[in-house]
């Protein structure tokens, strides 16, 4: 019997190294000429516009963690730790981001761990919703320049409408489904499913929530989603033109939309390392982009997008210098990151 610990250890190592042969596959045809002289002529300006992006992105995804957690978090501790979520998740792996997350949300604020993930399973929904919209408009403004991925961009739409239709009903009527499902496991025999039974308990088990509260609650997360999006599409325009590359922005919301679906898939480690860089490369090939004028510009915007992350790890030191200095002036004792005490 192979321990849970070593098969964990496995798929990080295959998933390590599938992103490292998707990056020596886009490599490949790439000088080190080319990688130097993209960066001698980086344009500052789009740089500081793709920075401020993401710090944006970082904002609004904490100010969306604090509404979906009814504001029981201060919303100055709800920044540091989904600075540290985003960072961990794209520099290691999205696992390791959500799962501090949880935990430094239960040992601070005594959020348990069914209300953090049943919280973490409305944003997903709200991002869905928000990925669901930008691929129909993004699709609908270029139909006629995607004519290989009609159909597959056709059924992918009609399933994730039919999964957000399903989700919908389930967060709204929840027990009648869930009632519904035993009725038809039963029928079928598949109640002796284990995977099937502990799926069904844990949404039993998850946080009420009732049709009015749903919506009061849903919305906002939808707004925050949208938002969002759109700042991530502003870091993705600017990551191009900060290395002199000047598309058209239905184009880079397009390929933003499908590298965020296929994010959805837990397949991908170093937030997306080779899995980006070859599906954008696919995806603005049909648009007639050459790869090897794209190839170097995408390697070198994977290194500003980690130099970024790293760059953002400074909030937390100044974050606790700040906090530091206030509760000097306040004559209050200093409190730990993300808003515990600290030890003395």
């Amino acid at each position: 019997m192979i321990s849970s610990s070593r098969r964990n250890h496995a798929w990080t190592l295959i998933r390590l190294g599938l992103a490292v042969a998707l990056v020596a596959v886009v490599a490949a045809n790439v000088r080190a000429q080319d990688l130097v002289t993209l960066w001698r002529n980086l344009a500052w300006p789009w740089l500081a516009g793709a920075t401020l992006s993401f710090w944006l992105i970082c904002l609004l995804m904490s100010l969306r963690a604090w509404h979906a957690l009814d504001r029981r978090v201060p919303a100055p501790a709800l920044v540091e730790l989904t600075v540290i979520q985003t960072v961990t998740g794209n520099l290691i792996a999205s696992s390791a981001g959500a799962a501090s997350y949880v935990a430094l949300l239960m040992g601070r604020y005594g959020i348990t761990l069914r209300g953090s993930l049943w919280s973490m399973a409305l944003v997903r929904f709200a991002d869905g919703l928000a990925l669901l919209a930008c691929l129909a408009l993004s699709s609908a403004a270029l139909w006629g320049a995607i004519a290989p991925l009609r159909w597959p961009i056709t059924l992918l739409i009609g399933g994730l409408s039919t999964g957000a239709l399903a989700l919908s009903l389930l967060f709204a009527r929840r027990q009648q489904v869930l009632a519904a499902a035993r009725r038809l496991m039963a029928a079928t025999g598949m109640e002796r499913a284990p995977f099937l039974k502990r799926v069904v308990a844990r949404l039993a088990e998850a946080p009420p929530l009732s049709p009015r509260a749903a919506g009061s609650n849903g919305l906002p997360l939808v707004i925050y989603s949208c938002a969002i999006m759109l700042a991530q599409f502003a870091f993705s325009y600017c990551s191009l033109r900060m290395f002199g590359v000047a598309l058209d922005p239905r184009i880079v919301l397009f390929v933003l939309t499908f590298n965020l679906l296929v994010a959805m898939v837990p397949i991908h480690i170093l937030g997306g390392l080779g899995i980006v860089e070859v599906t954008s490369l696919y995806l603005y090939g049909l648009f007639g982009i050459d790869e090897g004028v794209l190839a170097p510009v995408l390697l070198s915007g994977r290194a500003a997008f980690y130099l970024i992350n790293l760059a953002t790890l400074l909030y937390l030191p100044l974050s606790g210098w700040m906090r530091a200095s206030g509760a000097r002036r306040r004559g209050a004792p200093a409190e730990a990151p993300c808003g515990g005490p600290q030890q003395q």
